[in-house]
């Protein structure tokens, strides 16, 4: 959470690799995510939600992807 106040992209490439405990960014792995990509919207300095980008494949984002999302969120 803290990484996403600090407006910075958090990528999970495999969930199947966990050994953190869950947090509230985690709520994909209950959709059956197993990779996932979440971007902070924050205006005003303030943390306001976040764009989920979910995939049942591992390692499906490649680096031209999260460059986008960072330019939309």
């Amino acid at each position: 959470m803290e990484q996403m106040k600090r407006g910075e992209i958090f990528v999970e490439s495999n969930t199947l690799d966990r050994t953190h405990v869950l947090s509230p960014i985690d709520l994909p792995l209950t959709a059956g995510a197993r990779t996932y990509l979440a971007a902070p919207l924050i205006a005003e300095d303030e943390l306001f939600g976040a764009l989920f980008l979910l995939s049942n494949g591992s390692r499906t984002f490649p680096s031209e992807h999260i460059d986008i999302v960072r330019e939309v969120s």
